[in-house]
């Protein structure tokens, strides 16, 4: 059998125990993020792949830095302003990715659209 669960150790997570793998990772699939399909030893043999979806943040502060990269050690790009909405298309470290490629910018003084 085939068990659809957060862990192999968390069973209260469990949403399916089934016989033929596919249905496994449809049901996999339809739980969402954080889970897996476990074999009868306890293996993960699939596991739901988190797909970002893109969102529209408008700038809240004066002026906010574009860094190279998602920490403020790595330099900056240049400065967006209050008002401005960008596109972030991936997240770390509380930075958002901008979709222009400028860089990555602090989420803490953004907000969403």
């Amino acid at each position: 059998m085939y068990r659809v669960r957060k862990t192999w150790a968390d069973s209260k997570s469990q949403v399916g125990a089934y016989a033929n793998l596919i249905n496994a990772k449809a049901a996999c699939d339809k739980a969402g993020d954080g889970y897996s399909v476990f074999n009868s030893k306890g293996v993960a043999v699939y596991t739901v792949k988190v797909v970002f979806k893109p969102y529209v943040v408008r700038i809240t502060a004066l002026g906010l830095y574009v860094w190279k990269a998602a920490d403020k050690n790595h330099g900056r790009n240049g400065m967006v302003y209050k008002g401005q909405a960008f596109t972030i298309v991936d997240e770390k470290n509380g930075f958002g990715k901008l979709k222009s490629g400028a860089g990555w910018i602090d989420l803490e003084y953004t907000k969403k659209v």
